[in-house]
Parts: C-alpha cells; structure tokens; sequence
C-alpha cells in the first residue's frame, strides 16, 4: 500500500465539520451535466436529495446527446424519491459538449447560486454544505472549487499512483495558493458559481471550469478552494485514457493562455516545483512511476501543442477564430 499520500488525505478528511443552521435559508441550483451517465446518475440523484441539508431550487440535469437510457433511470429515481417537482432535464437531442450542457443549465436557473457536479461522481458527507460556507461569510467571492479525490484510490498500480499523487499535488497546490491569498485552480468536477458572476458559457471553451475563474476574477470577484467539500470520481486506468485526458487538460490551459492571457495557476512552474520536489523524497520508494508520469504528460502536453498549433480542436463544438 501507498501509505505517503493516502495515509495525509485520510487524515484531512477528519476534520470535516457542519455548517451552522444558517445555510438552511440559501437557496440553490444543483446542475448536473449526464453524458451516457445510465449506470451512476440514479446513485448521484440520491445521493443530491438525501445529503443537501439546506433549501434546492432546483436540481437541473443536463443529459444532451445521451443514447444509453440515462432519462429513464433519471425517471425511475424521480419516482422513487417523489421528487418531480424538483428535478428538471434538460434534453437537447444532440451532444455539443460540456461548456454547452452547463450554459444551458445556467439559462434556467433562477438561483442566486449554482453547484455544478459531474454525473459521474459520489458525494462525501457534507460536500454541499462545504463548498457553500464561503458564501455564507463573504459577498466577494464569486466561485468555490471543491476538492475532488480518487474513486480507485486505495487500489495497487501505476494508475492508481498516479491518480493519488495527482490529485494530492492538485490539492497541496490549492493550499498553498490560498495561503499567498492567490486564486486556487477550479476543478470542473465540483465548483459552486454565483448566478450574476456569468450568464453565458461560450459552447467552443474547452476549459469551462478556467474560464469561469478568469470571467470572475475581471469582474472583481474572488476564486477560492473548499478542501473539505469532497467528492469522489474515477480517475484512468490505462495508458490511452490518461494520455487522452491530460491532452484535454492541457489543450484548454493552452487556449485560456492564448485567447484570454490567464495563466491557470497550478501550471505555473514556480508553484508545482517546490510541491513536486517534496513527493520526490517523500515517495521515493516510487519514483520510477513518478517519472513514468511525468513522460506521460510530457507526450499529452505536445499532443496539446499540436491540437492548438492546427486548430483541430476535438473537444469543441465550435471554434472562432482569434477569441472565445
């Protein structure tokens, strides 16, 4: 077992605490954008009406383009739960990507604040109540990123390493960002959005979770990291996949450069080597599949160069040239 990581995570997950009664009186939208999601989204659903502990709005689910009967478990738990009146789908009959489904979530809300949550995902208690608390202390701060962790976590191989590390880095990263009172990475997985910080997603952003935080933080407002508001997601387990999403990840930190000048703040050299030194000792038992990780992201990050370079962006439903 990896004890290193895993053992200092464990640890952060106990001192999760409640909020104060008080986030009983914020309303809210949970958006949840559900690709081919048949198999998880009747689980997260639950999950949603049973963990929430304040006032929902509304629980809208974006399931445009899916073919794999995810309306139909979306029905089956509405009926289960006796909460027709709360969820709504929305249903646009083709697929135009991530950046598409949560503007649509965003044209029909009517809440002052939105939580956007993959349809993959599971809730760690409380999550909710977390990611909402800076809200509650602060008129400032436009968006809150949760902290996402490692479904495949607590399983052998280099993938599973890998997941592991990352996400830690990921996490210390945020910390330290916040302690330098520095805007902290928004992770697409699990962030919270003020209504009025953006009423319109550009359907072409590939890094919609980036975009935010930069359209926030010209406007004045504050981008800041919830460590305790957890939820877990799979993370790859093979080559092909990692190598697929890393390129994904770094060709939107490439296009918000590009197209906006924002620099995403955990790509910043100053800041991943110092934290990516101290796994170097820590781990070192490991460090073989520490660089094995990072020659993957180095094909991922030209693969990216090359997606931009060409403008043969397959993760956009529609690029303009020169700007979002």
């Amino acid at each position: 077992m990896d004890t290193g990581i895993w053992k200092e995570r464990k640890e952060q997950l106990s001192n999760t605490y409640s909020l104060a009664s008080g986030d009983k009186k914020l309303g809210v939208t949970i958006g949840i954008p559900a690709y081919n999601e048949q198999r998880r989204i009747g689980c997260l659903l639950r999950q949603v009406l049973n963990k929430n502990g304040f006032r929902v709005d509304k629980v809208i689910v974006n399931i445009s383009g899916s073919t794999d009967g995810t309306q139909d478990e979306i029905i089956a738990t509405i009926k289960r739960c006796k909460a027709s009146s709360l969820i709504q789908i929305i249903d646009k009959h083709e697929r135009a990507g991530k950046a598409a489904a949560l503007d649509e979530i965003l044209k029909a809300c009517d809440s002052d604040i939105v939580i956007f949550v993959d349809g993959d995902v599971k809730l760690h208690d409380e999550c909710f109540k977390e990611i909402l608390k800076p809200f509650l202390f602060d008129s400032s701060i436009g968006v809150v990123s949760g902290n996402v962790m490692p479904l495949n976590g607590n399983k052998e191989g280099l993938f599973s390493f890998i997941s592991r590390l990352e996400r830690q880095l990921h996490h210390e990263l945020c910390m330290d960002l916040m302690r330098k009172k520095e805007a902290p990475k928004v992770n697409g997985t699990f962030f919270t959005v003020r209504k009025n910080v953006i009423s319109h997603l550009p359907y072409h952003t590939v890094s919609d979770d980036e975009y935010i935080s930069c359209y926030a933080q010209r406007k004045g407002y504050r981008v800041v990291y919830a460590p305790n508001a957890i939820v877990y997601t799979k993370d790859p387990e093979n080559c092909k996949d990692y190598i697929a999403k890393r390129r994904r990840i770094f060709t939107g930190h490439l296009l918000i450069k590009k197209n906006m000048g924002y620099t995403v703040p955990t790509t910043r050299v100053s800041e991943i080597i110092p934290n990516l030194l101290k796994f170097l000792i820590r781990e070192k038992r490991r460090i073989l599949d520490m660089f094995v990780m990072l020659y993957l992201q180095c094909i991922s990050y030209m693969l990216a160069i090359f997606d931009v370079v060409t403008g043969d962006i397959p993760y956009c439903y529609r690029v303009e040239s020169g700007k979002f």
